[in-house]
């Protein structure tokens, strides 16, 4: 009884030392992966790496399977072949003349490149196959027939590529050769590229955008987390081509993408080709350029075995982002939404009120101009721009020079309005301190098509503009430009987007400081405009504030402690003239010269007390206007914001003795009021400081125009400037009184 218990305790341990065994050898198998497996499940097949050595080659290099799969083109990998590499390599296998059919798998190795070789194969020294392989092509399959062949060849005849010959099978005759490779799955629905399936080949300038990237894609200021980037810069020699191949094994039928220039509020105004190839096909190309909005491209893709994206350069500097790439399998349909043409707008924009401020509520997605800052978005109000004496913390400045790269003159801001407004408002106007004093021109464009122009003169108060934009899905500010080397900025502010007819609002708001009944006109705020003849040392010194006791004008031994100097110039100046190249400066010069007194104010009116009064705008104010031989005639200014409270301004002029022109021909100096001349004054270098009153009717803008009437001028301080809300009448001195009619260059 004993001995049947200890043979039984015997038995159990053998079991139990059998199960722990079985399970450590099904643990190596396990280990030994899915090699294992397949060697054993293809050992029945004649490999021609394992049964065949080369007789002869070079650049030759064996991969039987257990030691490296041979990585291939299209994200693919072969088992159990060879690489042969650059141009004149070989390998030469005899066979003996026992098999009836060769198989195998060609293509390039996973090093992708954009070479082009030819691969040949020859049965004693017959040749029976001849192909280009392409280096971004998946691999493909092919079966040669080799009955009674004692030897093969594989060749490259031709280019600097990586050939691999993988999974290459020998068969009798009788035998049924088979496809030894595993069988992709068929696609079971649609599939997103780069979110479900990655390209196998991307270039240097194509980068894959996923939520693990720095930057997401943004293309009229919505934001997609998956899709490529192309780099779509200069290059020294020929463009930044970007490329990126994806292996879609024939599974697919249809094809969308969403795909434009990334939002640029730095001012790259560039612009390029997007092309889509289906097996080295072009299949569409797309131009796109800064400003446009994003496409939705919808295409057909039956039975396309490898899909690639290429992205070039076309002018300036710019990125190509693609997203929302979708691929569809035949069964499928693409929903209704997704059709060619312009990409859906941001639904946010739904969301937004009647009356909405443009750039905090909808910030520009493209931006070109030439200014540290251009936009202001109302982050705070001591981040601002300041136009007609007026600080604006939302706003465009629209400022564009020519560069070595870049010819473009204008300046633009472009926002996606989404098919959701009716009417746009803003306020236009000349930024303070820009110092340059030319004029340009302001554009509106509604998906493109001009609908506004106005404008924009230095010397004009703000210009308060409401526009229909007819609901449409884009609008751009721009500026016409000028060809000068130095140009003004000009500013764009208070910009709202309204449904419906615009309405009372309370979005911006400028508070203004306080108005006393009378006060020194210094005191009640600096002049936004202060433009002294450039031939002037020291502009900083051409105004006092009576800050300090240290800064002074010094009149006749008199000291000035607070006022202003006015000075006009002459002066050789490449931008005009004979040797400058813009002819529409030139031309507008010309009219501006044989109109205008002083380039901007009309010399006309009635006359009362000896002085000319009542006098309107020119229709176009210049202020640089065009002398003979190139030389560029300068007036001299100072404009102020008097906020419409006051009616009469009484000030002092004086002639300062160090910087007279020695010239006995008087000098013409305006008043003007919102642009209307009130006042029309003779100064001469002889005359003793003059009190002069001038009734300015609750003005808005309060300018002291020195106009060019015979080249550079004298300094001329004005000072003891005091405004008052009583109504004065015109006292102009008798020898400040103009004699006649002065005509100026």
């Amino acid at each position: 009884m004993e001995e049947d218990t200890n043979n039984i305790y015997f038995k159990r341990r053998l079991v139990f030392f059998a199960i722990v065994i079985g399970l450590v050898l099904l643990s190596n198998l396990d280990c030994d992966g899915d090699s294992d497996k397949r060697d054993k499940q293809h050992e029945k097949y004649t490999y021609l790496v394992d049964n065949f050595t080369p007789t002869a080659s070079e650049e030759y290099n064996v991969y039987r399977y257990k030691a490296k799969e041979i990585r291939m083109a299209g994200g693919e990998s072969g088992n159990k072949g060879f690489i042969i590499k650059e141009e004149g390599a070989f390998a030469t296998f005899s066979i003996g003349g026992e098999y009836e059919t060769l198989t195998f798998y060609l293509g390039h190795s996973y090093e992708c490149s954009d070479e082009v070789g030819i691969v040949t194969v020859r049965a004693d020294g017959k040749k029976i196959f001849d192909e280009k392989v392409r280096g971004y092509e998946p691999p493909r399959k092919y079966s040669l027939d080799v009955s009674g062949v004692k030897e093969i060849t594989f060749k490259i005849e031709g280019g600097d590529i990586l050939a691999v010959v993988s999974d290459a099978i020998l068969w009798e005759e009788g035998e049924n050769p088979v496809d030894v490779r595993e069988t992709v799955m068929e696609a079971s629905g649609p599939t997103e590229l780069i979110r479900e399936l990655m390209p196998y080949y991307i270039s240097d300038h194509m980068d894959i955008i996923t939520t693990e990237s720095d930057a997401p894609i943004r293309l009229n200021r919505q934001v997609y987390n998956y899709g490529l980037r192309g780099d779509m810069t200069m290059a020294l020699i020929g463009t930044y081509d970007g490329k990126a191949y994806f292996n879609l094994h024939r599974h697919y039928s249809k094809l969308s993408f969403i795909v434009g220039c990334r939002d640029d509020v730095k001012g790259g105004g560039g612009s390029g080709w997007v092309t889509v190839k289906a097996d080295g096909k072009i299949i569409e190309e797309i131009e796109i350029k800064e400003g446009d909005v994003a496409k939705q491209v919808v295409l057909d893709i039956d039975n396309c075995e490898y899909l690639s994206f290429h992205t070039e350069q076309i002018e300036g500097e710019s990125y190509a982002e693609i997203t929302q790439i979708m691929v569809y399998p035949e069964k499928d349909d693409i929903a209704e939404d997704i059709k060619s043409g312009i990409a859906p707008p941001d639904p946010r924009l739904k969301e937004l009120p009647d009356a909405c401020k443009l750039i905090s509520s909808i910030p520009p997605y493209q931006v070109v101009g030439r200014v540290e800052k251009q936009i202001y978005d109302g982050a705070s109000d001591y981040i601002t721009f300041s136009m007609g004496g007026t600080r604006f913390s939302e706003g465009i400045i629209l400022y564009q020079t020519a560069s070595f790269f870049d010819d473009n003159l204008s300046a633009c801001a472009t926002f996606d309005l989404g098919n959701e407004f009716d009417y746009i408002s803003f306020t236009t106007g000349y930024v303070s301190k820009s110092w340059n004093m030319n004029d340009d021109q302001l554009m509106l464009f509604a998906d493109d098509e001009l609908i506004f122009s106005a404008p924009l003169i230095a010397t004009y108060p703000n210009q308060h503009y409401v526009v229909p934009i007819n609901k449409c899905r884009t609008i751009r500010f721009a500026n016409r430009g000028c060809g000068r080397l130095d140009v003004a900025a000009f500013g764009i502010a208070d910009i709202a987007v309204y449904r419906g007819e615009p309405t009372e609002n309370s979005l911006f708001v400028h508070p203004k400081p306080d108005c006393p009944h009378e006060i020194d006109l210094i005191d009640l705020g600096r002049p936004y405009i202060h433009y002294v003849s450039m031939m002037s040392d020291n502009q900083d010194e051409m105004l006092h504030d009576g800050s300090t006791k240290k800064s002074y004008f010094d009149l006749n031994g008199e000291r000035i402690y607070k006022g202003f100097v006015l000075q006009t110039s002459t002066h050789f100046s490449l931008d005009f003239g004979v040797l400058g190249d813009n002819g529409t400066d030139a031309a507008a010069a010309s009219i501006v010269g044989a109109t205008a007194v002083g380039a901007s104010f009309v010399a006309s009116g009635v006359a009362v007390g000896g002085a000319t009064v009542g006098a309107t705008v020119a229709p176009l104010g210049a202020f640089l206007m065009l002398a003979a031989g190139g030389e560029a005639v300068e007036n001299s200014l100072a404009a102020f914001n008097t906020y419409g409270e006051y009616n009469s301004v009484t000030f002092k002029v004086g002639c300062l003795p160090l910087a007279r022109a020695k010239s006995e021909e008087p000098e013409h100096l305006m008043i003007g009021a919102d642009h209307n001349v009130m006042a029309d004054i003779a100064l001469y270098e002889t005359m003793e400081p003059q009190e002069i009153t001038v009734p300015i009717d609750k003005c808005e803008q309060l300018i002291f125009w020195l106009a060019n009437t015979g080249g550079t001028s004298a300094q001329y301080v004005i000072y003891d400037i005091v405004v008052t809300k009583d109504k004065l009448p015109l006292n102009i001195p008798e020898a400040a009184r103009m004699p006649s009619l002065v005509t100026t260059e």
